[in-house]
């Protein structure tokens, strides 16, 4: 009896000491795991634990309260001191990216936080401040354990809806330690209004796989309607392929109400790259009416039929740090009317060179685009323009 009723005193001694003992361990545990997702400033608020896991109302990342999340509820194997699963209601954060390169390094440093265990999220909000207003991202995220790989199942869903860009995706994958290993994401509903540029009803996919060598980009996009400046776009396509640090990029547009006329552009990335750009027409004069109606077009552009205009980048003329080389060339039913070479620089998006035609033409083009006349010379012509403002970005919020 004796023994018994020490049995007892003993075993509630120790069921008070872990009872009371469990906040202490729940927020060291939950510290822990923050810190090891190299979260920093870390604020607790409302921490209740329970024999099966913790509850915390709030954690804060940083003093202003821009990075938190609330509601969170983690399965914990105390006996192991592990977390085996969490539960996320909302998070919330902001970032600030001035370039597509900080927007990758944004998503780098989100999956180097990413936890090696079940995580479901079912709602998040990212701000982020660029030069061409505030986007905000929202979202879920559905993370699995890692399999006996030590790779993770991860789905996305991912949506957007402002005035510069507005769009629905499912983003499914795989990562391993942190890292993308394949991914594709599924794009509905898009559409963007970003400087000279509008586009809208895209739709399409991209995928990504690091398991191939070398790592392998791939995607296609089409796009309904769109517009660059004054331009109406239809019959867009964008289509991706390649490696993802030389990736191949063809563009098709063509010119509404105009069916023979189609804009493309091909890029071929790497050592020795390849940028091509041809617009093939059976008469111009849609597209001089179109960027200027009320300007007066010589008779001289007007007549050229079956038109095959291109620029075509000369990467072996170009030397390091210097300005782009285009060789330019006029087609007329084949044949050539127009040659030229210029240098594109584009840190002031200023255009200079000179092209060689017939002198009607050679007249007529410096007339429609205003060259001074000092530097023409019968059938010769000197490029010296700028290109700002067809390129002319304007931040709206």
């Amino acid at each position: 009896m004796r023994l018994t009723l020490t049995l007892i005193i003993l075993l509630s001694l120790f069921g008070l000491t872990y009872l009371y003992g469990l906040p202490y361990m729940a927020k060291r545990l939950t510290i822990n795991f923050l810190t090891q997702s190299q979260f920093q400033e870390i604020q607790i608020e409302g921490l209740n634990a329970s024999f099966s896991g913790v509850h915390i109302d709030r954690v804060q990342f940083d003093k202003d309260g821009f990075n938190i999340i609330e509601n969170i509820d983690l399965l914990i194997d105390w006996t192991r001191q592990k977390i085996l699963a969490t539960n996320i209601k909302q998070i919330k954060t902001a970032h600030i990216a001035n370039s597509p390169q900080q927007l990758v390094n944004i998503t780098s440093e989100i999956l180097e936080k990413v936890p090696r265990t079940p995580v479901l999220i079912e709602h998040f909000t990212s701000d982020i401040a660029t030069d061409y207003g505030d986007i905000r991202l929202e979202g879920s995220v559905n993370l699995s354990a890692p399999d006996e790989n030590n790779e993770q199942f991860i789905m996305t869903r991912l949506r957007a809806s402002q005035y510069q860009i507005s769009f629905d995706a499912v983003i499914e994958g795989k990562l391993t330690e942190s890292r993308i290993k394949d991914i594709t994401a599924t794009i509905e509903e898009g559409r963007t209004n970003i400087g000279p540029f509008q586009f809208s009803r895209g739709s399409g996919w991209i995928t990504y796989d690091e398991t191939k060598t070398p790592m392998t980009l791939a995607g296609q996009i089409d796009i309904g309607t769109g517009r660059f400046h004054d331009l109406a776009l239809n019959r867009i396509s964008l289509v991706i392929g390649g490696s993802r640090l030389a990736p191949d990029i063809l563009f098709r547009s063509g010119l509404s109400g105009h069916p023979d006329l189609l804009f493309s552009l091909d890029y071929s990335g790497g050592e020795n790259a390849v940028f091509k750009t041809v617009l093939k027409a059976g008469n111009l004069t849609p597209v001089f009416e179109t960027l200027d109606p009320d300007k007066n077009v010589p008779e001289a552009l007007t007549q050229l039929e079956n038109v095959d205009l291109s620029l075509t980048y000369k990467p072996e003329r170009r030397f390091p740090a210097g300005p782009y080389p285009f060789e330019i060339l006029l087609k007329e039913d084949k044949k050539e009317t127009l040659k030229g070479t210029a240098l594109f620089y584009p840190d002031t998006l200023d255009l200079r060179g000179s092209a060689q035609s017939n002198e009607l033409l050679a007249k007529a083009i410096a007339n429609y685009f205003g060259l001074d006349p000092d530097d023409q010379n019968d059938s010769f012509l000197r490029l010296d323009t700028s290109l700002k403002s067809w390129f002319k970005t304007e931040p709206k919020n």
